[in-house]
């Protein structure tokens, strides 16, 4: 929108988003701030906003709400791996989504994927938990990653590599 990217996730986040520009492009509507107005003159436009605000379509689909589910292969067709893989790397950072998202996420899951992945929707929880919203914080500090997101040189150890960074003079590539 305007030259800049205004959102960039997973289909649940650009779902689950209040940004008008987000929501005017999913739901395909003529009415927002993506428009053609400089193309029109004052006169198009007011009759525009005029149908508009009288009820009438403004182009678009039916409002999407929530999270819609994803096509699934025909009957008798095996089950895609590739949505599995998504749906797992989208509950692995979960934690790190806006509450709207992680909602929508959990509510679009049947009982057995919930169960599968451990989670459960506002409304299942007890309201103490309701009230306790917390998102983890990653551990990080003095600009150290964790482990599981440190890139390997195929063949040397965590301990090979980091002196090789440090002592560059060591005899290293």
């Amino acid at each position: 929108f305007r030259k800049e990217l205004v959102m960039f996730g997973p289909r649940e986040v650009l779902l689950t988003s209040e940004e008008p520009v987000v929501k005017q492009f999913l739901n395909g509507r003529m009415d927002g701030p993506i428009g053609m107005s400089e193309e029109k003159d004052s006169a198009t436009i007011a009759a525009e906003r005029a149908m508009f605000e009288a009820g009438h379509h403004a182009g678009g689909v039916e409002e999407v709400v929530g999270i819609p589910p994803q096509m699934q292969p025909a009957p008798g067709l095996p089950i895609r791996q590739g949505a599995i893989r998504r749906k797992d790397r989208v509950m692995q950072i979960m934690h790190k989504l806006p509450a709207a998202a992680q909602e929508g996420i959990i509510e679009s899951l049947s009982p057995e994927e919930q169960q599968h992945y451990g989670v459960r929707p506002r409304s299942a929880q007890h309201p103490a938990e309701q009230t306790v919203q917390t998102t983890p914080v990653p551990q990080r500090h003095r600009g150290e990653l964790p482990s599981d997101e440190v890139a390997r040189i195929p063949g040397a150890s965590r301990a090979e590599g980091s002196h090789r960074l440090h002592n560059p003079g060591s005899g290293g590539a």
